[in-house]
């Protein structure tokens, strides 16, 4: 456990506009839960976060398992996964273009 002692005061601060209902919504989880706002808006963001590593980890995962099955390479942590989700597909189509049918 962490020795560091939490001074709110001296906290960085971010200032969010929340869209109508969403306050009253995170001040219900909080009083279920006994916890502050704060806390539970953090924890949310924390979850929000780690949820977004996870799922592009597994879209990488998959992306080097279906180059490796295709040939076709979509890897790039640069690019976003709409654009590589068109990237592949794209180069599938021109990929089956460039294969010649197989005969009856």
């Amino acid at each position: 456990m962490s020795t560091t002692n939490y001074d709110s005061r001296t906290a960085d601060k971010f200032v969010v506009r929340l869209p109508d209902g969403l306050r009253a919504d995170i001040e219900a989880a909080a009083n279920n839960a006994d916890r502050s706002m704060n806390s539970v808006f953090v924890q949310a963001v924390r979850q929000y976060l780690d949820g977004q590593n996870r799922q592009q980890i597994l879209l990488d995962a998959l992306a080097i398992a279906a180059s490796e099955t295709t040939g076709i390479s979509v890897v790039s942590e640069q690019m976003h996964i709409d654009d590589r989700v068109r990237m592949y597909g794209q180069r599938a189509l021109d990929a089956e273009a460039e294969t010649p049918e197989s005969l009856p």
